[in-house]
């Protein structure tokens, strides 16, 4: 039976103020969920990925008050399938990279 995680992206919102310089650091389970290779959409193309500790650092957009990031495994990210607040900034949330 094929995983449904496969199909699945991740997101998060922040919303406030931005510390300037400071990412945010997000655990991806690289190993069990995201291998061979994953790929990520955010407000901010800053992005450095730690494949040995499975960390992705993310530094938001400091001009903005909402800021987002998902994480998936597929080539297009379908809009229409994402959750409503993520629909709603997901105009903003550019391709960045694939990692692996």
């Amino acid at each position: 039976m094929p995983c449904l995680l496969q199909k699945l992206n991740s997101s998060i919102i922040l919303s406030g103020p931005v510390l300037k310089d400071v990412p945010t650091v997000v655990y991806v389970p690289y190993h069990y969920h995201y291998s061979p290779s994953f790929r990520v959409w955010a407000t901010s193309n800053k992005i450095e990925w730690d494949k040995t500790n499975q960390l992705l650092s993310w530094y938001p957009e400091t001009d903005e008050n909402e800021n987002q990031i998902i994480i998936g495994v597929t080539d297009i990210l379908e809009k229409n399938a994402l959750p409503k607040r993520v629909q709603a900034l997901a105009g903003r949330s550019k391709f960045t990279n694939v990692f692996s």
